[in-house]
């Protein structure tokens, strides 16, 4: 059956995730920001967001994924790198890392669908923003599935009263496919709080005091191992620890820097659009997601004042936002309470801070 033929990252891996990524960005950008000019070939311009996710081999993830399925052990007490779930999924498609992806990241793309179409969402637009400024993310880890499972419960909750539990049951089911999403899992009767201005300021000075009394627990418990195997954390925080070695130097600071710049800025943009100017109509769909997103990045924000496990689970529940974040910026321009200008420049800074991600790999293998 086909498969990947290429084990490791190479100048050509690099050339095609470059190239394939303006493609789509030349594809959509016109339509996505002139809402007004109609979509053209919807269909095709969402096959070719599939072949991305499907293909984009661009940094070591991808291959350890690919040792992963390849190396799976199904003996009994065996030891392997990823939730049991996997387990069944590889064992179904006889270690066939190409199928392997289809499921995970076409599954997770598909799900991103569907949860833009019950919240009755135009898919290209919306779609486009979340590639402009996230892609390399959504590529890059299985954890986008679990993401992707739990956003389509969440949606299914908030559009049907009759159908809540499944909803619930498919919040719950998240936790399957990736352990880390149980932070947002903890973090969902946020949704029942009711956000303005005063609960926004007054959150920034409690919770991080409360985080900063329990720091221990918390330590205690990323030492347990209970959110992330422990092979999980030693591997990640390998990981970071070569990071922090890239960045020493102004190339590495700017593809940190530029990375969480597409998460912050337009956090931020939301939240002064959506409650600091006090908009008089906000969607009860917007409003649970923004309260997510809120809850997320404050938590992740905290563990930056943790040693090196700490910097882990900052990038990793910051990336549990780039759903919500993608849907509430496409909802902030087409409901007309940002200017075009305002967000050609955000989707030009993810298209530019991944366009140097993508460059800068090329850098690397010349």
């Amino acid at each position: 059956m086909i498969d990947f033929w290429f084990t490791s990252p190479s100048l050509v891996t690099s050339c095609y995730c470059t190239f394939l990524f303006i493609i789509i960005i030349t594809m959509g950008y016109r339509s996505s920001v002139n809402l007004r000019i109609p979509v053209k070939n919807r269909n095709v311009f969402v096959f070719f967001v599939f072949l991305f996710v499907i293909t984009c081999s661009l940094d070591g993830d991808f291959y350890h994924y690919q040792q992963m399925v390849k190396n799976y052990n199904f003996l009994p007490g065996a030891s392997n790198h990823g939730e049991p779930i996997y387990k069944y999924i590889i064992g179904l498609i006889d270690r066939n890392y190409l199928l392997f992806r289809i499921i995970v990241w076409g599954g997770a793309l598909m799900l991103y669908k569907k949860t833009l179409k019950n919240l009755g969402l135009n898919v290209n637009h919306t779609l486009f923003v979340m590639f402009a400024l996230y892609i390399l993310v959504f590529s890059y880890a299985r954890a986008s599935l679990a993401m992707a499972v739990y956003f389509w419960g969440l949606s299914i909750c908030i559009t049907s009263k009759t159908n809540s539990y499944i909803g619930i049951a498919i919040i719950c089911c998240s936790y399957c496919f990736h352990h880390s999403i149980i932070i947002a899992i903890a973090i969902t009767p946020v949704i029942f709080i009711k956000i303005n201005k005063k609960i926004l300021i007054l959150s920034l000075i409690v919770i991080p005091l409360l985080f900063l009394l329990l720091k221990g627990t918390i330590q205690q418990i990323m030492f347990d191992g209970t959110i992330l195997n422990n092979e999980e954390v030693q591997g990640k925080l390998e990981l970071y620890s070569n990071r922090e070695i890239s960045a020493v130097n102004w190339k590495g600071m700017i593809y940190e820097f530029s990375g969480y710049l597409t998460f912050f800025l337009p956090f931020l943009l939301c939240i002064n659009t959506l409650y600091l100017k006090k908009n008089n109509y906000i969607p009860i769909y917007i409003q649970i997601l923004l309260k997510i997103t809120f809850a997320l990045i404050l938590i992740s924000v905290m563990f930056l004042f943790l040693d090196i496990q700490g910097k882990v689970f900052f990038y990793r529940i910051l990336y549990m936002t780039f759903i919500p974040l993608s849907i509430i910026t496409y909802y902030i321009y087409s409901s007309g309470y940002i200017k075009k200008k305002t967000f050609c420049r955000i989707i030009n800074i993810g298209i530019i801070a991944q366009l140097y991600r993508l460059f800068y790999s090329i850098y690397l293998y010349m």
